[in-house]
């Protein structure tokens, strides 16, 4: 506020706006008066004195004007000493206005230094504030008083600018008195408003570093679970907390927000370091738990598609088994259940590969604080010995098959051979059975066709040996423990 407040001039002017008179004339004037007076005190008495002593009496004519002219003197000195009074009033009018003015001027600067300070907390403005507004009421006297002399100096002195001057001086500072109380209110509530968003921030700070302390503790919590349905109550746990990382959000936010409130009335001491230390912890905690709740997540992703692998081998096994003991399988070719056994053989390589590979991708996501024996291990060397036992027991299957298969085969080659000897024998049975063999010995003829038809008859009854020994084979799916020969 820019105030151009009253100066006394050099010269003193006397209240009486028809009348001026300055120091050192009022002085030379008194000295003057006092002579005069002095003089006709002394005229007067030597004049009479100096009749009485030739025995006369002063002329009454002379008594009237020696007694006016010491009375004149004396009314005009009385008259000086009025003046006087007068110029010392209005001098100490005009200084009480000057003080005044100056300590209000002062007074007002000082306090809107004070109140615009933007270097303070919210509470000592406030303190500043209070100091201020419980200084209003001396100032508002002060400034009373002031106005009352202003209208004094406006209502003697005879100079327009000066009466100008005063008017303006007293305007002004009443304008300013009037907008610093207003300022007062202003400032007043907007640092309540500051003080209320301060104790909002360290509310919602300490809502946050409850937070991060939790969830600190909480990642620090090992992650070990040995089956996949404690891993996957884990990943609910880390779901949970993630969801609750926007109402932290929503608190840093609100956190920043009041410090703004702050910021706009004055400092806010250390509170945007404390804002800048809990956003990045937040962050860091933030990370954390997506880290982990990402490394969980693909780990329960993996272990379900693990199990699922592992469950389909089991039922894989199961079923194949039944398959091979199913009536119907039985009732099959020899050959063909051997080539099935074979198929199962590579079968059952191909199911052990998938489920190692399956387990070696899981492990991948095992970190080292879940190293254990977790059930899917388990679960992975029960199939895996099922599955070396069922190939075993299809290996043993197998090389009975090949045993049958071999016997058959050789069986085979056997009744191939006894029809071969039918064949030679029907043959030479044709060949003695002519009338022109033995024509004179008919009775080694017939000799010798009996014995080539009996001959025949022990072939024949040989290849039903062997074709039935075949069909027992070929039901029992067992080679013979004692194997014939031809």
């Amino acid at each position: 506020m820019n105030l151009h407040y009253y100066n006394e001039e050099n010269a003193l002017n006397r209240l009486n706006p028809a009348t001026s008179i300055n120091t050192a004339a009022a002085e030379e004037i008194r000295g003057d008066l006092e002579d005069a007076c002095s003089s006709a005190r002394e005229l007067h008495s030597s004049t009479r004195k100096q009749l009485t002593e030739l025995g006369q009496l002063l002329p009454q004519g002379t008594q009237e004007k020696l007694s006016k002219t010491e009375l004149a003197a004396e009314q005009l000195l009385q008259q000086l000493e009025e003046l006087e009074g007068q110029h010392k009033r209005a001098r100490t009018v005009r200084y009480e206005f000057q003080v005044d003015v100056e300590e209000v001027q002062f007074w007002i600067s000082r306090s809107e230094s004070k109140i615009q300070d933007r270097n303070l907390q919210p509470h000592l403005l406030k303190d500043n504030l209070n100091q201020i507004q419980g200084e209003v009421g001396g100032i508002t006297e002060q400034l009373d008083n002031l106005t009352t002399n202003g209208k004094i100096i406006i209502a003697n002195t005879n100079n327009q600018p000066e009466k100008e001057l005063v008017q303006s001086t007293i305007s002004n500072l009443s304008d300013q008195l009037t907008q610093l109380k207003q300022l007062i209110e202003e400032k007043k509530n907007a640092a309540n408003d500051a003080i209320d968003a301060w104790q909002k921030f360290l509310s919602m700070e300490a809502m946050v570093r409850g937070w991060i302390e939790e969830k600190k503790t909480f990642l620090t919590e090992p992650l070990t679970f040995t089956s996949l349905s404690s891993a996957k109550l884990k990943l609910q746990d880390y779901n949970a907390t993630i969801k609750s990382i926007k109402n932290v959000n929503k608190n840093v936010e609100e956190m920043t927000r009041e410090l703004g409130k702050i910021t706009s009335v004055g400092s806010a001491g250390d509170l945007q370091e404390k804002l800048s230390d809990t956003e990045k912890d937040k962050s860091e905690i933030e990370s954390g738990l997506q880290e982990r709740n990402a490394l969980l997540l693909e780990l329960t992703e993996e272990w379900d598609q693990c199990e699922r692998k592992l469950k389909d081998t089991r039922v894989w096994a199961g079923k194949a088994r039944d398959s091979l003991e199913s009536l119907q399988n039985k009732k099959r070719p020899l050959r063909d259940q051997l080539n099935l056994r074979e198929k199962m053989v590579n079968d059952i390589t191909i199911q052990r590969r998938r489920a190692m590979m399956s387990l070696e991708k899981l492990q991948i996501h095992f970190t080292e604080e879940m190293e254990g024996d977790q059930d899917i291990h388990v679960l992975g060397r029960e199939i895996d010995s099922d599955l070396e036992k069922l190939n075993q027991e299809i290996k043993d299957q197998t090389q009975v098959l090949e045993s049958c298969l071999s016997q058959l085969d050789q069986y085979h080659q056997e009744i191939g051979v006894l029809r071969q000897k039918i064949l030679s024998c029907e043959g030479e049975l044709r060949t003695v059975s002519s009338p022109a063999y033995l024509a004179k010995d008919r009775d080694r003829a017939v000799a010798e066709q009996s014995a080539c038809r009996e001959r025949i008859k022990g072939f024949q009854s040989k290849i039903t040996a062997f074709t039935q020994r075949m069909n027992l084979i070929n039901q029992r799916g067992t080679p013979d423990q004692d194997s014939i020969t031809s």
